[in-house]
C-alpha cells in the first residue's frame, strides 16, 4: 500500500475521489492532524476506529480504485475490459508497447490506477510540476 507523501498529496487534491469515500474498516487514510498514514480497524476498541469528525484524505487501495472505473473484472475472458482501459491509459495505443512519457512519473501501482481513474472519470491528468490535478481539453494531448 502506498503511504508516500506523493500519493498522499495526490489524494488530497483528487476532491472528486475524496467525496465517494465511504468509510469502511481497513480503509487506509491520513488523519490531518498528525499526517500519519492510518488503517480503520476492525475492532470495537473505540481506539483503532476512525472518529466520523475527523479530518482525514483517503488513501484508496488499488482494489477500491478498480471498482471506480465500473467494469467488472472477468478473469475467463481473454478481453478483458478493466486490463483493456488500464493497457490503453498506459501505452496510449502506441505500437512500440513503450510506456507514455507521462507514465513514468508513477511510483506505485495505486498512483498509476488513481491516474487511470482521474483520466477516465474524471477528465483530469496528474502534473508532476503543478503538483496538481488538470483538466484535459476536449481534443487536447493528455499530457502536461
Amino acid at each position: 500500500m502506498d503511504k508516500s507523501k506523493k500519493y498522499i498529496n495526490m489524494c488530497e487534491q483528487a476532491k472528486e475521489i475524496q467525496s465517494l469515500w465511504k468509510r469502511e474498516d481497513y480503509d487506509w487514510f491520513v488523519d490531518i492532524g498528525t499526517t500519519d498514514a492510518c488503517r480503520i480497524n476492525y475492532c470495537n476498541d473505540a481506539y483503532y476506529e476512525i472518529d466520523p469528525e475527523i479530518e482525514a484524505i483517503w488513501l484508496p487501495r488499488q482494489d477500491q480504485l478498480q471498482n471506480m472505473m465500473g467494469i467488472e473484472l472477468h478473469t475467463h475472458v481473454k478481453n478483458n475490459g478493466l486490463v483493456d482501459k488500464f493497457r490503453i491509459f498506459y501505452y496510449w495505443e502506441q505500437d512500440d508497447f513503450e510506456p507514455n512519457a507521462d507514465i513514468k512519473q508513477f511510483e506505485s501501482m495505486e498512483q498509476l490506477w488513481l491516474a487511470c481513474v482521474m483520466y477516465y472519470k474524471f477528465h483530469k491528468d496528474w502534473s508532476n510540476t503543478k503538483t496538481a490535478w488538470v483538466n484535459i481539453e476536449a481534443g487536447a494531448d493528455a499530457n502536461d
